[in-house]
């Protein structure tokens, strides 16, 4: 078996244009496309509008499929999220939690500051925005990133939102059994849990769903997919009605239930969906950072948590052994045969739209990107992807994926 097809992502920003020239942008982009045969190229602009003629002149040419890479919630192409338009959490406040959270969000150009789902006005300017990109540009479809709410990089406090006067008209509007009042009771009920539990009272909830069901909260679980799925659909109308095609960012499937996403509901939005089951990265969406946040947060709500017992607790969520720190997690990564696990487990809810599932691996090695990924870490990748015999999409930026990794996804490919 081998890999059958290759996509791969492209952002153009100011870093980009202040360390290439035009040239070189093209070059490698042509470069990539000549060894691998891209079938899909998937383009976020954060630069200069002349990008975008660079970039669909050059897939027009070679045949490669153009997708914009469109950011929903967060990390807008047009304007920052603004406080007041962010997540409400537990605590009352907006924006980032703290248990846990990344020391590192915010400080990049990416900030991961993420808008509420039910925020009308902000999504209606931002879909909007989206259509008149389709518009102008000759995209083959669109490929939507952070549709979701705030994982655990953002603070554990997110998982109890977003709880605005927006979310709450909405979930009144949705007819749910338990009044909102009854919720925020129970909510407090299990924040309580977090801060007071005892390793042993963890053991029987291995899943986000029976966590939930343990507090009668299953009705705002239900409530934040069924927002995410609502928001998934006014960003997809915008490409349907222009006839466009249709891909998907989601996050690992271990990872994806706390944030709205579940893969079933918005493969029907989709043509394809790109499973982000990183095994090694250290930002948002990797297993490592993600995983050690919840590590993290679950040590800050609860000190009497021991090492060990906050690190079995995040394993059995996502699944995986995890030992040790934070640090050494973020260190060593995750198994690659946990790729596999995850793809799997998406399979298993949408058995008649496998085939719309894509794993993406993160194959950059450039300063500019911490850790960056080693030559045999690309290697244990390739070995699992060989035994799936599927396509992949090799992030994120093909502009910083050395040419020697290219030529050993190329030995892989089918000839």
């Amino acid at each position: 078996m081998a890999i059958t097809g290759i996509s791969t992502q492209i952002m153009i920003g100011k870093t980009e244009e202040e360390t290439f020239s035009r040239k070189e942008i093209e070059t490698r982009i042509r470069k990539a496309q000549d060894l691998l045969g891209i079938k899909r190229l998937l383009f976020w602009n954060a630069g200069e509008e002349s990008n975008f003629d660079l970039v669909l002149d050059i897939c027009l040419q070679t045949g490669m499929e153009a997708y914009c890479w469109f950011p929903v919630a967060a990390d807008l192409m047009n304007r920052e999220v603004m406080a007041a338009e962010s997540i409400e959490n537990i605590t009352g406040t907006r924006g980032y939690g703290r248990a846990g959270r990344w020391p590192k969000l915010g400080r990049g150009e990416e900030k991961f500051l993420f808008a509420c789902p039910s925020h009308g006005e902000i999504h209606d300017e931002n879909s909007a925005l989206l259509g008149r990109l389709l518009d102008k540009h000759p995209f083959t479809g669109v490929f939507l990133d952070r549709i979701r709410y705030p994982s655990f990089a953002d603070g554990l406090e997110s998982l109890f939102g977003c709880l605005c006067p927006d979310c709450r008209r909405a979930y009144e509007d949705d007819n749910f059994k338990i009044s909102w009042e009854e919720l925020r009771l129970r909510q407090e009920e299990m924040f309580h849990f977090f801060r007071n539990a005892a390793a042993v009272d963890w053991a029987p909830l291995t899943q986000w769903q029976k966590l939930f069901e343990a507090f009668g909260l299953s009705d705002f679980y239900e409530f934040r997919y069924r927002r995410i799925e609502r928001l998934t659909g006014i960003y997809t109308t915008e490409a349907r009605i222009r006839g466009r095609k249709v891909g998907l960012d989601l996050l690992s499937p271990s990872l994806s239930p706390m944030t709205g996403q579940d893969y079933p509901r918005l493969s029907r939005h989709s043509d394809w969906i790109k499973v982000m089951s990183y095994c090694y990265a250290n930002g948002p969406a990797g297993i490592p950072l993600e995983a050690g946040s919840l590590l993290r947060g679950l040590k800050a709500l609860n000190p009497a948590l021991s090492d060990a017992e906050a690190a079995a607790i995040t394993g059995s969520f996502f699944q995986t052994s995890i030992t040790g720190t934070p640090e050494k997690l973020l260190r060593n990564g995750v198994p690659a045969e946990y790729l596999k696990q995850e793809v799997n487990r998406a399979a298993v809810g949408m058995p008649d739209r496998q085939d719309q599932l894509i794993p993406g691996i993160e194959v950059v090695n450039h300063p500019f990107f911490t850790p960056p990924v080693k030559k045999n870490q690309l290697t244990a990748y390739l070995d699992v992807l060989d035994s799936m015999d599927c396509e992949t999409v090799i992030c994120w930026n093909i502009l910083y994926i050395p040419e020697e990794y290219q030529m050993m996804i190329k030995q892989r490919m089918n000839p």
